[in-house]
C-alpha cells in the first residue's frame, strides 16, 4: 500500500479531526506512517484525464484516504449518531447504510429493482444510485454480504464520481467473479467499498488477535494442525496457492483450540472478498 509522508501540521490537523491527541503513536512512541488527512485535503474528484495519468498505487491511495476520512468523520460524530452509546464493535460503524445517510443520501431496501441485460447475459439489479435525487436503493433479493458490498460500492460512486447521475449495478460481493469487463469507475467503486468495509488497521488487528504473530502467516505442520487438528495433512494439500490459504483463514472459526467468528462473518463480507483483502495486506506468506 502506498503511504503518505505527512507533515507535522497534517498530523495535528488529523488528530484534531479524530479528537485523539495520541493518534498515530506506535507502541515504541514513534509515529506510524499511515496518516488520515482532513477530508478537505483530499476532496479532489478524479477526472478522466487525471485517472489516466495517475498510476494504480497512487489512485488506490487516494481512494483509500477518501474512505478513511469518511470513517474518521463518522467516528468523530459517533455520539450524535448513537445517542444511546456508540457500538462496542467498531465494525458496526462501518455500516454503509449509515454512511450513505451520513453524506446526505436517502437509503432504502427494495424487493425488486428489475433486471440488467448486457453482453448476452442478464441478472437482477442489486443497487441503484440516483445522484440528482440523492438516493441509493439496494435490492433485498441478494444475500447480506452482497447487499453490504453493493451498498458500499454505491457509496463509493457517491464519494468519487460526481459525473455519475443515475447508475445501476449487478450483484457485487467484491470477489470480481464476473467475466464481463468492468470500467475504471466500477473498479474504483469496488476499491472504495473494500477500503471502507475492511480498513487495513482493523483487519490486521483482528487477524493477529486470532492467528497471532506480527509477521505474515506461514502454513507449516504446526499451523496446519492449529487450523485443522483432525486432518492437517489434507489442509496442506488443499492450499496450493496463496489464495487457497487466504480462503482458509478468511473462513476459519477455530485456531489452536479457540473458537471465534470468522473474519468474513465479523466484517459481513464474502469469504472470497476477505481472502482478497488478506492477500492485499500481505498477512499471509506468498508462494
Amino acid at each position: 500500500m502506498k503511504k503518505l509522508n505527512a507533515s507535522a501540521k497534517q498530523i495535528t490537523d488529523s488528530r484534531r479531526l479524530l479528537q485523539n491527541p495520541y493518534a498515530y503513536l506506535a507502541g515504541s512512541g514513534a509515529l506510524e506512517a499511515e496518516i488520515v488527512l482532513p477530508i478537505q485535503k483530499i476532496n479532489t474528484v478524479l477526472t478522466q484525464s487525471q485517472r489516466k495519468k495517475m498510476d494504480m498505487p497512487s489512485r488506490d491511495a487516494l481512494i483509500e484516504h477518501k474512505a478513511r476520512n469518511l470513517q474518521a468523520e463518522i467516528w468523530k460524530d459517533r455520539e450524535r449518531l448513537f445517542p444511546e452509546g456508540a457500538p462496542a464493535d467498531p465494525v458496526q460503524l462501518l455500516d454503509p447504510s449509515l454512511a450513505i445517510r451520513y453524506i446526505g443520501y436517502e437509503y432504502s431496501l427494495a424487493d425488486d429493482l428489475g433486471d440488467c441485460w448486457g453482453k448476452g447475459s442478464n441478472s437482477g439489479i442489486a443497487g441503484i444510485i440516483d445522484r440528482l435525487a440523492k438516493r441509493i436503493s439496494i435490492s433485498r433479493e441478494f444475500s447480506s454480504d452482497i447487499r453490504r458490498f453493493t451498498a458500499a460500492h454505491e457509496l463509493g460512486h457517491a464519494i468519487l464520481h460526481e459525473g455519475t447521475r443515475m447508475h445501476r449495478d449487478r450483484p457485487i460481493d467484491g470477489s470480481i467473479k464476473s467475466h464481463l469487463p468492468r470500467s475504471p469507475i466500477e473498479l474504483e467503486a469496488d476499491k472504495f467499498a473494500s477500503f471502507f468495509l475492511m480498513p487495513g488497521k482493523l483487519v490486521r488487528e483482528r487477524f493477529r488477535m486470532i492467528f497471532g504473530g506480527s509477521a505474515a502467516f506461514v502454513l507449516t505442520d504446526d499451523t496446519a494442525f492449529a487450523l485443522d487438528p483432525s486432518n492437517p495433512g489434507a489442509l496442506i494439500g488443499k492450499c496450493r496457492t496463496t489464495r487457497d490459504l487466504s480462503r482458509v483463514l478468511a473462513k476459519a472459526e477455530q485456531y489452536n483450540g479457540r473458537q471465534f467468528r470468522s473474519l468474513a462473518i465479523q466484517f459481513g463480507i464474502s469469504i472470497e472478498t476477505m481472502a482478497i483483502r488478506i492477500e492485499e495486506l500481505r498477512l499471509v506468506e506468498a508462494w
